[in-house]
């Protein structure tokens, strides 16, 4: 199998499980897979809908879970912010990278990720406060000197 077969054969597959997507209330994407000669191994992530019309996905509960240990708005799952003058909506959490925001770029859907400070201006860091912290205390015992 060739990688425009697999491309056709991938796309006809989530269509015809489109169906099931209403039946059952999940949302149905296609995560990839791998093809050699003659067979094909595809993935399928089956995310349940919420009420809200939202869909709980694993970068989605991660934000849910962790927004608290990394310090970013409990409530910021969902909110638009503009970066190069596009937009994005924050859609999850990736906790082992540097730029750990999953955001969706509005006109398209395209994912990308980013740093929290530029998805939540004026965030700061445990790290970057503290560092702040030092600095000003450096600053006070400099200019009591």
């Amino acid at each position: 199998m060739d990688r425009q077969k697999c491309k056709l054969v991938t796309e006809a597959s989530v269509n015809a499980l489109k169906g099931l997507e209403e039946k059952f209330g999940v949302k149905i994407t296609s995560k990839g897979g791998r093809y050699d000669n003659g067979m094909a191994q595809l993935k399928f992530e089956f995310a349940e809908v919420k009420a809200d019309g939202s869909v709980s996905t694993e970068a989605s509960e991660a934000y849910r879970q962790l927004a608290k240990f990394y310090d970013l708005p409990e409530d910021g799952l969902g909110k638009v912010f503009q970066f190069r003058r596009r937009q994005y909506k924050v859609v999850g959490l990736k906790p082992r990278s540097k730029c750990s925001i999953l955001a969706e770029r509005l006109p398209d859907g395209r994912m990308f990720k980013f740093e929290p400070k530029t998805a939540f201006p004026g965030y700061k860091s445990k790290l970057d406060r503290l560092t702040d912290k030092e600095t000003k205390a450096e600053l006070d015992f400099e200019s009591r000197s």
